[in-house]
């Protein structure tokens, strides 16, 4: 019990917000270790692929003296999972639950096709200001 209010609750609410966020790489490691071992302590296996995969990446990087690593170290907030979730989201927003593996497919091939429009929609906001800069 110690261990979980010490130790893991704090690891999971600090690893996204403080330690990826301010580019923590070795904290930000040791804590992936440690829910990683939590997750296989208490058998949850929807939480313990993620942070195994992620680990076997970074040694496997450091084994072979893969660039990737050091990539990765120095520039971590620049790593997340946004194009992941937002083609999930527009994939579950244009797909209903009776659609089958092959319409889910032909739906994200459809959505990737159209990324250029995505991207423009999710990143270039256009202002327009009624004055001039030279104004």
């Amino acid at each position: 019990m110690i261990d979980l209010l010490d130790n893991i609750i704090p690891a999971v609410l600090d690893i996204y917000a403080v330690l990826f966020r301010s580019g923590s790489f070795n904290e930000y490691l040791e804590t992936i270790f440690h829910i990683r071992t939590f997750a296989l302590r208490w058998k949850c296996k929807n939480y313990n692929k993620a942070p195994l995969a992620f680990l076997s990446d970074i040694f496997y990087w450091e084994q072979n003296n893969y660039p990737m690593k050091e990539a990765i170290k120095l520039f971590l907030v620049n790593f997340n999972n946004y194009w992941i979730e937002n083609i999930h989201s527009r994939i579950r927003a244009s797909t209903t639950c009776k659609d089958n593996a092959n319409d889910i497919q032909k739906q994200a091939y459809l959505l990737d096709a159209n990324k250029h429009s995505a991207f423009k929609e999710a990143f270039m906001n256009t202002k327009y200001y009624s004055y001039l800069p030279s104004e």
